[in-house]
């Protein structure tokens, strides 16, 4: 339980191991000037306070374990009240409204946070306890206290959005709203759950924060998964980036046939559509949308002609690329859109024309552009430059307004057009994850550097520490990759272990089967874990590029969960690690297989017992398949998967129905009586650790019995 208690002049947050000092308040206002706070009431869970500008009153409010830190406040312009703010002309300042400011934490040992960029947010390990060093543009931190973990989330409400970010003074928490002439600011400044296990503080707090701020938007574990995302995939940006044309995708297609690579979708990705000017990279985010019809040079059939002929002789479902934006630099005045549908848009303070920011608007335009799309042919749509909210439509409303305005409009258009499948992109703002209705995939990564060593470092730790903070709202997206550049091994692991979609973006004729095998089944259909792949507790907190110890991460599947370690280091030095079940939550086996999948060796491990190694360089990593042992019997799973224990449901006791054929390897103290392959009794060959079994066909699924 945490209170405010007032010790002198000084007024402290405590609880749960923690003490948040000398807290003090502010508001600034358009002409650049800030009023400071006296405080005149401190109770348990109230500050009231006052100044020549403005009255506030900030709560505590504790609900199923999560702490909401809330203000109520507004400028003064009535003398009757003995308080008067005398420049009636200015309001609150767009992007610094209300600032909390604490001057310390004690009871901290160390922490990450997740800040953002343009367009993503980018994970950092500040390390110590010296809050000052949050970056600007905080939206989240999780600590590792003395005896528990905590997390701390800056939301975005109906209006306002808060951020944190480290300053001389302190750590503050600050309200924007992306609107002049703003009078109150009232808001929720801040969300916080504590607890021993820190996978459950996310979670928490999305679930519990959505209910208290009253949005419309679903936490992840309600929301669905798209059916046509649980197959192997294709992106054509990589292949493609300047012109991808109908020619060029039945070309790829024609190759992912003949390797027999199978591919069950693609997504037609940027340049598809007629726009001003010229192909080029550089000029790109400078261009306008001229049409949402098919560039005519590019696809002289139309869109629906490509896409009928890759479906009639590929079966490939179809999604679409477009941003939020019309185009990067918003729709072309002259073009055959801007004037078709001219009614749905308006124009920016920088002279952009872009659709109007209310939800009426939004599903107008784009469920016109949906209805042309589907009509094509089109499944789904992936939708870019999302957290350009903050810059296409400054001043037109509040940051929480236009945000909620924009996902449920877009929404409303996917769901009437496309069953509701969509990929979230370039949109890791707090305004656009607190904000989506019902979707739950979200691009958690910025943009795929094939033969980059050091991006891949970027890469791992963007993915997975954005997945681990994100985890209550969206399910992410480790985006596209390549099949054959030198981090191509470590790639497909990580989009294994990774929750999500599955997609590659080859370019014709590089596309290596051997590769993606591993990640599908014969039919498509991906071996997928059942969460975001995450760091694990003993490296949330501290930093992989100086700590000379693995980077670590985990996910699980109904009958099991995977580890990997990877090397890190910023200097490329040998690093160590140790992996074990000890180091997840929840898993209460008294032992477990833990098997090898890129040395085929298996060893049986105790709860509490680790597997240590040694990762010399970047190329040096580690993957296991952990399976619990039960009754002395274990499931490995076939054994040219990465996700073995995905490969298999249990119907009954020593009963197995296995999701594709090939050898399936199990573990037992005991020799078999027998073993069935689809009621047929068959011979297990004796490996040094474990037993396979040959199950033939792999196009079909099998029954596996055992009996002892």
């Amino acid at each position: 339980m945490f209170k405010f208690r007032q010790q002198g002049e000084f007024i402290d947050l405590i609880g749960d191991g923690l003490r948040f000092k000398n807290l003090s308040f502010s508001v600034k206002t358009e002409d650049n000037k800030n009023y400071k706070f006296a405080v005149d009431k401190v109770e348990d869970n109230l500050i009231h306070g006052a100044n020549e500008a403005a009255e506030m009153t900030v709560k505590l409010c504790e609900v199923k374990g999560v702490l909401a830190l809330t203000v109520e406040g507004t400028l003064i312009r009535d003398r009757s009240k003995g308080l008067f703010f005398d420049n009636a002309k200015s309001n609150l300042d767009a992007y610094d409204a209300f600032s909390l400011t604490f001057s310390e934490i004690e009871g901290l040992k160390s922490y990450t946070v997740s800040t953002l960029g343009t367009f993503w947010t980018e994970p950092d390990v500040v390390g110590g306890n010296d809050i000052k060093n949050v970056p600007s543009k905080t939206q989240a931190i999780v600590y590792e206290g003395k005896d528990n973990f905590g997390a701390l989330f800056a939301p975005c409400d109906e209006r306002y959005k808060s951020v944190l970010a480290g300053k001389e003074e302190g750590l503050s928490v600050t309200l924007q709203s992306h609107k002049r002439g703003m009078m109150d600011f009232s808001s929720t400044l801040l969300f916080l759950a504590v607890g021993n296990d820190p996978y459950t503080l996310p979670e928490k707090i999305a679930e519990q924060g959505l209910k208290f701020l009253g949005k419309k938007a679903a936490p992840a574990k309600d929301k669905r998964y798209p059916e046509i995302f649980e197959y192997l995939g294709w992106c054509s940006w990589d292949a493609f980036p300047l012109c991808v044309t109908h020619e060029g995708i039945i070309e790829k297609a024609e190759e992912f046939k003949s390797k027999n690579i199978p591919v069950r979708w693609g997504i037609i990705d940027d340049m598809w559509s007629t726009l001003d000017g010229e192909n080029s990279v550089s000029l790109m985010h400078d261009r306008k949308l001229s049409d949402f019809k098919a560039d005519p040079k590019q696809f002289p059939k139309g869109l629906k002609g490509a896409i009928s002929e890759v479906k009639e002789k590929y079966g490939l479902k179809i999604g679409i690329w477009h941003p939020l934006t019309g185009y990067w630099y918003g729709f072309d005045p002259k073009g055959e859109t801007a004037k078709e549908f001219s009614k749905y848009l308006t124009q920016t303070e920088d002279g952009r024309l872009v659709v109007k920011p209310t939800a009426e608007d939004m599903f107008g335009y784009h469920n016109a552009m949906y209805s042309y799309l589907k009509e094509a042919g089109v499944d789904f749509v992936k939708v870019d430059n999302q957290s350009s909210i903050e810059w296409f439509y400054r001043n037109m409303g509040t940051v929480g307004e236009i945000a909620d305005a924009v996902h449920t409009g877009i929404e409303g258009a996917v769901g009437l057009n496309f069953d509701g499948t969509i990929i979230n992109c370039m949109g890791c703002a707090s305004e656009n994850v607190w904000n989506r209705p019902n979707s739950l995939i979200n691009r958690c990564s910025n943009d795929f550097l094939p033969e980059d060593r050091n991006w891949f470092i970027k890469h791992i730790m963007q993915c997975t520490y954005n997945c681990y903070f994100y985890s209550g709202f969206v399910l992410g997206d480790f985006d596209m990759f390549w099949t054959d550049d030198g981090q191509a091994v470590k790639n497909c692991l990580l989009r294994a272990m990774s929750g999500g979609p599955i997609y590659v973006s080859d370019k014709v004729g590089r596309s290596v089967a051997e590769r993606l095998l591993p990640l599908a089944f014969a039919d498509g259909k991906i071996l997928r874990c059942n969460n975001s792949a995450i760091p694990t507790y003993d490296c949330l907190t501290v930093d992989p590029r100086t700590s000379k110890k693995a980077y670590k991460i985990w996910n699980c599947t109904d009958n099991g969960f995977v580890m990997a370690a990877f090397n890190l280091d910023d200097e490329e030095k040998p690093v160590t690690g140790s992996l074990s079940p000890a180091k997840l939550p929840n898993f209460a086996a008294d032992k477990y297989l833990a098997y090898d999948f890129f040395t085929g060796e298996a060893e049986i491990l105790k709860t509490n017992e680790n597997i240590e190694f040694t990762l010399n360089n970047y190329d040096d990593f580690k993957f296991y398949n952990f399976i619990p042992v039960e009754d002395g019997f274990a499931p490995i799973g076939l054994t040219d998967k990465y996700i073995t224990s995905a490969s298999f449901n249990k119907f009954g006791k020593n009963k197995y129905t296995v999701l594709n054929g090939g050898i399936f390897a199990f573990y037992s103290e005991k020799t078999p009586k027998s073993v069935l392959v689809d009621g047929e009794k068959v011979s297990p060959k004796e490996k040094k650790d474990y037993y396979t079994v040959d199950l033939g066909e792999t196009k079909i699924s099998h029954i596996l019995e055992f009996e002892f």
